[in-house]
């Protein structure tokens, strides 16, 4: 079977591994460089956290058990960071959080709480005055994801597998045979032909191009995302806080707590 993935992210290169890995023929399509999507500027939490109803927390829960697996394969690339996270709120909205942590705790998914000093004990860079003195949800599953490691690495275990993938390529149209979509136009005007089309194109899934049949109903959001080098003062987990949401970055960053 010959498949085309549009799109180079995180699950436009995943599918594109397995894909390869099962005898697959790939081609990955990107219309910009690798990693330079949704993938490339994504907080990355690893997570079964916050997440309703039970069906889509035991999905994710069971992706953190994927991504230890996949990540056991390539023990020289380390990606996967499962350091912990931990989140804390204001006095006012610890009931909330508090009731958050009965539900996961009823769903079997581990959780414990820490104080303020245990937490500062394990991040010692935090301002002592920016923690309140409500407890802190600590999950220890949890932790985040060097996409650009992750994706880089998987892309280029396609191409060591005989697959394609070819970056700055934008797609201007689908072929399409009946019910069936069996290749693309690129924007130079070739044409690529395939036994499946797959739409991995993330946060523009739905822009006309996928119309009306390939494109799923989408409802963004708007996130903001900064890098701050500190390589004197680096946080260890991930934080969850009332003002923002930080975590480490790089390939040597979040080491485990003491």
């Amino acid at each position: 079977m010959d498949i085309i993935i549009i799109g180079a992210g995180v699950i436009g290169a995943s599918l594109a591994f397995e894909a390869a890995n099962l005898g697959t023929s790939v081609t990955v399509l990107n219309a910009g460089e690798r990693v330079s999507g949704t993938s490339g500027t994504s907080f990355a939490w690893v997570n079964a956290h916050g997440k309703t109803p039970r069906d889509y927390q035991r999905l994710n829960d069971a992706g953190i058990d994927t991504h230890q697996e996949l990540q056991a394969r390539f023990p020289h690339h380390r990606w996967l960071h499962l350091t912990g996270s931990a989140e804390y709120r204001h006095p006012h909205d610890a009931p909330a959080l508090a009731a958050k942590a009965q539900q996961l705790t009823a769903w079997g998914y581990p959780t414990h709480w820490l104080d303020k000093e245990t937490l500062l004990a394990r991040e010692p860079a935090l301002a002592r005055d920016a923690v309140p003195t409500t407890p802190v949800l600590w999950c220890e599953r949890e932790g985040w994801l060097n996409t650009r490691l992750y994706i880089e690495t998987l892309l280029d275990g396609v191409i060591d597998g005989g697959g394609s993938v070819a970056t700055t390529t934008p797609v201007a149209s689908i072929i399409r045979q009946g019910n069936r979509f069996t290749g693309v136009i690129l924007a130079s005007g070739r044409a690529l032909y395939a036994d499946r089309v797959v739409n991995c194109c993330g946060r523009w899934a739905d822009c006309p191009l996928f119309q009306p049949d390939l494109a799923p109903p989408l409802s963004s959001t708007a996130g903001l995302l900064v890098r701050v080098p500190s390589a004197a003062a680096p946080v260890r987990h991930v934080l969850i806080t009332p003002t923002f949401d930080i975590r480490p970055d790089g390939p040597d960053q979040g080491a485990p707590y003491p």
